[in-house]
């Protein structure tokens, strides 16, 4: 039955993306339920996603490499949901694991023009994704992308 869920899960979210529709935001809660948002109008052009039991770092790198960046990320239940998309406004990422107290990394990162952009956590792990932002030019309007614009001193 889980395995059926997620088939159509997948079909119905695929059907969306036909129509130019891009997963925005997802949410989830400890029973496992989740929701998913997907908005007209984004600077997306393509999205991939992934469920797993575990933090899915190999996938996450596969898909830097691709060139897609996190987009939006939680949990549910102990369950993981990464959305990673193309034309996200990001030049780089990393990941800050639960593995120490993250402080001197974030504040390492911050340094170098990266900000917190995606959080998420089950009850014994979290993982905090950081994006270096870059500016969109748009004619000659320029642009920044939308989890960037409440952000301060961004790199270029």
């Amino acid at each position: 039955m889980q395995v059926a869920i997620l088939i159509k899960e997948l079909e119905l979210i695929m059907k969306q993306w036909e129509k130019n529709y891009y997963i925005t935001s997802i949410a989830g809660v400890t029973n496992g339920s989740s929701l998913v948002v997907l908005s007209k109008g984004t600077q997306y052009t393509q999205q991939s996603y992934k469920v797993s039991e575990s933090f899915p770092f190999k996938w996450i790198n596969k898909k830097w490499i691709e060139g897609f960046h996190v987009t939006s990320m939680a949990t549910a239940g102990s369950r993981w949901g990464v959305v990673m998309s193309r034309n996200a406004g990001f030049s780089d990422q990393v990941v800050e694991p639960d593995f120490l107290y993250p402080s001197e990394g974030i504040h390492r990162r911050w340094d170098n023009g990266y900000r917190i952009t995606e959080t998420a956590a089950t009850w014994d792990q979290y993982a905090l994704i950081l994006s270096n932002c870059i500016l969109a030019f748009l004619g000659r309007v320029c642009k920044l992308p939308p989890k960037c614009k409440n952000m301060k001193n961004f790199a270029i």
